[in-house]
């Protein structure tokens, strides 16, 4: 075994994604792909010849080969690699959310802490130039008091996606719920802190037979607070607000512009909003490059035999936990 070798779990779609990244890391000298049927194998051999990567349906060459771990296969699977994964002492990143139920996040949750440190729940907006702009002391984080997040897409009324899994689902982390929801959950609980209370709602606006909405409200032991609205029901749209004392910053259409200082008066003495200025260090999506820095950050963490502090586990759970205690049929829309 090689402590520069990585196996992966996963084939298509975002594993490939993940493949093609870790392919183009130095560091990373041996790459095996785990893949459950002959069939796929020989056809992904052939489509991939770099000698960096082989392919495998044995789960057992991975334990004994690689020294971390991408789990990037279908949710219901990854409570199950976890376990195989954490008993042979493996660095392991998994794609959110890790676990899909109470008995899985409750077992989770009772891993010894320098297990916990060695598994990365990715969630890979903490590694977003806005985030890292955000949490920057130079930026008055302490003054941080409220997010505001509006995103969505008008797939529900697109023919092909009537009877996609997004609507058809009963697992609320597959719904829009908490398959879009996690991401902007996570977020707000790495920069606001301990969570006090959460609401959410969820409904169809498309049609009443499936959810394509949703608003989630967190309030934190801080009295901060994250409002997320999420909709495949309505026109393409990405922003988000964050709230200072002393500034406004809002994320529209890839730049970020500050809005400050609080006390800006008109002729009469009265409030009016205060002037703009374009942050141009943070322009772009907001989610651009932070995947390759997320895989970068874990293989970096792997190599050198360190731990992933002990908060980005204990939030991913919490973030897991909020959307599982919710029951849908008390709060439609």
């Amino acid at each position: 075994m090689h402590k520069n070798s990585v196996g992966i779990i996963g084939y298509r779609n975002h594993s490939k994604k993940l493949l093609d990244i870790i392919t183009k890391i130095p560091k990373v000298k041996k790459i095996i792909v785990f893949c459950y049927k002959d069939k796929f194998i020989n056809k992904l051999e052939q489509e991939n010849k770099n000698k960096k990567i082989t392919y495998t349906k044995k789960l057992s060459i991975l334990k004994n080969d690689c020294e971390s771990i991408f789990i990037s296969s279908p949710s219901n699977t990854h409570y199950k690699y976890l376990n195989y994964f954490i008993k042979a002492n493996k660095y392991i990143f998994c794609e959110k959310p890790g676990c899909i139920n109470k008995n899985q996040l409750r077992n989770i949750s009772k891993f010894p802490k320098k297990i916990k440190s060695k598994i990365y729940i990715n969630y890979n907006l903490l590694h977003s130039n806005l985030y890292k702009f955000l949490i920057n002391k130079k930026n008055l984080n302490k003054d941080l008091i409220s997010m505001i997040y509006h995103s969505s897409t008008g797939i529900a009324y697109l023919k092909k996606f009537k009877r996609n899994w997004r609507f058809k689902s009963k697992d609320i982390l597959q719904r829009i719920t908490g398959n879009w929801g996690v991401h902007s959950t996570n977020l707000s609980l790495n920069l606001f802190g301990k969570l006090d209370k959460s609401l959410i709602s969820e409904g169809g606006i498309s049609s009443k037979q499936k959810i394509d909405t949703c608003s989630i409200t967190l309030k934190f032991k801080n009295n901060k607070t994250s409002n997320i609205f999420l909709s495949y029901a309505s026109p393409m749209s990405d922003e988000m607000t964050f709230f200072f004392k002393n500034k406004i910053l809002k994320y529209q259409e890839g730049k970020v512009m500050e809005f400050s200082p609080r006390n800006y008066f008109d002729k009469k003495g009265l409030f009016k909003k205060p002037p703009k200025k374009s942050l141009n260090n943070i322009k772009g999506d907001i989610s651009n490059n932070s995947l390759e820095k997320s895989v970068k950050y874990f293989i970096n963490i792997a190599i050198n035999n360190g731990y992933f502090p002990i908060n980005l586990f204990n939030n991913a759970m919490e973030t897991v936990r909020i959307f599982l205690n919710f029951d849908s049929q008390k709060n439609k829309l």
